[in-house]
């Protein structure tokens, strides 16, 4: 029952995610993240480029480049994206902005600089690519430059939500509800090699595999 639950928070949260970046977009007419005016809004952390980036924040805050899109890498932008849309009071929760304590590029840490799920051990991520070189969607497949909105538990030390927590039932009961239940079509496609699906070309869900060894990216998220 607790996991059953908890498993109903998935699409809750997805949902509540999804709408936060759109109400964001109509009221500030930037994405998160991306925004180049948000130090108009809620103040500058800092006025060096890279410190800002880098620098664990509060309220104040780093602006965007405005082209539109989560970048990765140096720009901290999926980062950035949570702590403004906390900062406009869209999504619950505090977040820093920035990487994980040591400041390792793609160093995720639940509940501090990206979304904690009511799923245990897993939690939300912003991301302008793929999802791990040997699970990955291509540009042409999510669209929107590759931008997705991707569930998944930490796989170790300075990584990205690269672990799959859910089982191959659960995926296809999350696509379900929020989509069209296929595993790669529509807005929901399912993350774990061959081990989830029939085949390599990912037709149909493998409902009587049993183990959690699956995750799930959103896409066309604005």
């Amino acid at each position: 029952m607790i996991r059953a639950a908890e498993l109903r928070a998935v699409t809750t949260e997805y949902h509540q995610i999804k709408t936060a970046i759109g109400v964001f977009k109509e009221q500030y007419h930037a994405i998160p993240g991306d925004m180049p005016n948000a130090s108009s809004f809620w103040g500058l952390a800092h006025t060096n480029y890279n410190t800002c980036r880098t620098m664990v924040k509060t309220i104040a805050t780093c602006n965007g480049d405005g082209d539109g899109v989560f970048d990765t890498g140096s720009f901290m932008e999926p980062y950035l994206a949570f702590q403004q849309l906390a900062n406009a009071g869209l999504i619950a929760g505090s977040y820093v902005g920035t990487t994980g304590p040591a400041h390792v590029t793609n160093d995720h840490v639940i509940g501090y600089n990206v979304p904690a799920s009511k799923l245990t051990g897993a939690g939300w991520d912003l991301y302008d690519g793929c999802w791990g070189s040997t699970y990955c969607y291509t540009e042409a497949e999510v669209g929107l430059f590759g931008q997705v909105l991707q569930f998944g538990s930490k796989a170790g030390v300075h990584q990205r939500l690269l672990g799959r927590p859910l089982s191959t039932e659960e995926v296809w009961n999350i696509d379900q509800k929020i989509d069209d239940g296929l595993p790669h079509s529509g807005l929901a496609l399912v993350v774990g090699d061959t081990a989830c699906t029939t085949d390599a070309t990912k037709t149909a869900y493998d409902l009587d595999e049993t183990a959690r060894q699956c995750g799930i990216v959103f896409r066309h998220l604005f």
